[in-house]
């Protein structure tokens, strides 16, 4: 992989949605799917908590794609 471990924002995101790096698309997904479930409104979170988890994945993702 190209690339050193993530730093800042990204390492936020990290530690959002309880990852290590490196994690593997699948430990990226299973871990947004469990900690959206939790912070869904519907399921007793708030807008902004899932609006952040949301944010988390899309920011791993970026910073994972651009490793490949």
């Amino acid at each position: 992989p190209k690339g050193g471990a993530p730093r800042g924002a990204t390492l936020h995101a990290f530690h959002e949605l309880g990852l290590a790096w490196p994690c593997s698309t699948d430990e990226l997904r299973s871990a947004w799917r469990e900690r959206a479930r939790r912070a869904h409104p519907d399921t007793g979170g708030t807008h902004l908590e899932f609006l952040a988890v949301r944010a988390a994945y899309e920011t791993i993702q970026k910073f994972v794609e651009s490793r490949q």
